[in-house]
């Protein structure tokens, strides 16, 4: 019997095999009449039916261009900032049925005391996996096949194996690959020509400085005067870009053809490749118009160590051997307590920060 709220009451009857099913709807609680639905084969297929048209439905929201995901976002300062951590969160928050039929094919039972099968340790990998399934939907929902790219691509994956790997949705062709690195490596130089521009620019204002200090010199303005100007010139030399420097070494590689022909043959590339390095140190307060001492006339025992210098030189030695003896030999790891990490001097804190390089 079926009531109707603005009709008289009905009476249908329940197929037999649906029986189950009507009495949970009567008495049963939510769990126990979705048990009962599944328990049938019929409205089991339909779910599952429904289940997968809203996942689509989630899955195509993700890809709205209209609200870009993670996984679309592929510029390289997207990629350097990418961590599995933000893909997790936007899973949950945009498409959490896809994510909790994502977890539930890494939750193993089993394996519930493995501290290295917990939720946490696993989102790296469960992410990855929905993001190739994204990727498959959605051609341009492609970070991760990117980043991974870029991995396989520096650790020397031939191109036979790339080819096989970006048939999978695992990373991009090794073509595509290609083109990526030339657009990453787009204005890479851009740092480099900062660096210069600045250069010359404190370098203008030093030499303006220094014009000022002499002309004051000449006319004889003071000794105030011309200790103001000395110390704006420091202060300038002081702030003033601490420059930088080149290394480069050769690249050569000979080509080797699997078939050599006329047309197709061995093939040498003979490159040089230069990274410049931004100076941790400033050389500024040093003079740059003549040296500090004349070659011709300074004896040769300036450039032999003092019996100071040799005292100094053997007490870095201890601070370099005993952290090695603390590191390496246990019975000597309590050396550790009371020597000094870095042997000190007067610009460790320069040499503390991390080397800007570009190349």
């Amino acid at each position: 019997m079926v009531n109707y709220e603005n009709t008289r009451a009905k009476s249908v009857e329940l197929p037999q095999k649906f029986h189950r099913i009507g009495r949970q709807l009567a008495f049963g609680t939510p769990k126990s009449i979705a048990a009962a639905v599944m328990n049938e084969t019929d409205t089991k297929d339909a779910v599952y039916d429904i289940v997968c048209a809203d996942l689509t439905m989630e899955i195509s929201g993700l890809c709205a261009k209209s609200n870009p995901s993670i996984l679309r976002k592929t510029a390289k300062e997207d990629l350097i900032e990418f961590s599995w951590d933000n893909l997790h969160q936007e899973f949950s928050s945009r498409t959490p049925r896809y994510l909790q039929i994502l977890s539930a094919c890494v939750h193993n039972p089993s394996q519930s005391r493995n501290v290295h099968k917990q939720i946490e340790s696993l989102i790296p990998s469960m992410c990855d996996a929905g993001a190739q399934l994204v990727s498959a939907f959605n051609k341009d929902m492609n970070a991760t096949r990117r980043i991974k790219s870029v991995i396989l691509r520096k650790g020397g994956l031939k191109k036979v194996a790339v080819k096989r790997l970006s048939a999978l949705h695992i990373c991009m062709s090794y073509d595509a690959t290609s083109r990526m690195f030339e657009s990453y490596g787009e204005d890479f130089d851009v740092p480099i020509k900062l660096w210069k521009e600045e250069v010359e620019s404190g370098v203008r204002r030093e030499k303006e400085l220094m014009a000022s200090i002499l002309n004051l010199e000449r006319e004889n303005s003071g000794q105030d005067v011309v200790r103001s100007a000395v110390e704006e010139l420091e202060e300038h030399r002081a702030q003033m870009h601490p420059g930088y420097s080149f290394t480069g070494d050769n690249v050569d590689m000979r080509v080797l053809p699997r078939q050599m022909t006329i047309k197709n043959k061995a093939k040498d590339h003979h490159m040089f490749q230069t990274v410049a390095f931004k100076n941790r140190i400033s050389p500024n307060h040093l003079p740059d118009d003549q040296p500090k001492r004349d070659i011709n006339q300074e004896p040769f025992t300036t450039f032999l160590p003092s019996a100071e210098e040799q005292l100094q030189l053997i007490e870095e030695f201890v601070v370099l051997v005993g952290n090695k003896w603390a590191e390496y030999v246990p019975a000597l790891a309590w050396y550790a307590d009371y020597i000094p990490k870095h042997i000190q001097h007067e610009n460790i804190k320069e040499t503390k920060r991390k080397t800007e390089k570009v190349n």
